[in-house]
């Protein structure tokens, strides 16, 4: 369903649009999220994670604002969360143990997935968790992000 607002529309990524999703979110997000901007020896991003982002794409996860001309200006990306979510980020971070700054990171979202323990504290089996808003500077102000999330 496409929902204009202004001068952009909002609708599902869809396949023809992932390439463009994937450099869109390596240059808007990546570029300014804390945990990556953070990370001792390595500023940009593991190729592995962004393609571990990059799958919930296909999985019918994202959702893009788009200008008249149907650029991409704004990407939401969510995943499904499941009761052994930690657990899967471990096995990722054995899986990746070559990539130093992957596997931190993914030990870090594992501890913090199991403390804050937000299946159990609404009683729910399953989510949907927003893992990443990015929204193109020019467009920022204009509450794309929230609306990205509101998709």
């Amino acid at each position: 369903e496409l929902v204009m607002t202004d001068d952009v529309s909002f609708a599902p990524v869809a396949p023809a649009d992932y390439a463009e999703a994937r450099a869109f979110i390596v240059k808007y997000f990546y570029a300014f999220e804390p945990m990556n901007r953070a990370y001792i020896d390595q500023k940009e991003p593991s190729e592995v994670d962004v393609e571990f982002a990059v799958k919930y794409l296909e999985q019918g996860l994202g959702v893009k604002a788009v200008d008249r001309d149907g650029k991409i200006v704004g990407l939401s990306l969510g995943y499904i969360g499941q009761e052994n979510d930690a657990e899967v980020m471990r096995g990722e971070a054995e899986r990746n143990a070559g990539d130093r700054k992957w596997k931190d990171m993914l030990e870090f979202l594992a501890y913090v997935q199991e403390g804050a323990d937000v299946l159990g504290k609404f009683g729910i089996d399953v989510a949907y968790e927003v893992q990443l808003v990015a929204v193109h500077p020019d467009y920022r102000g204009r509450s794309i992000g929230k609306k990205l999330v509101e998709q």
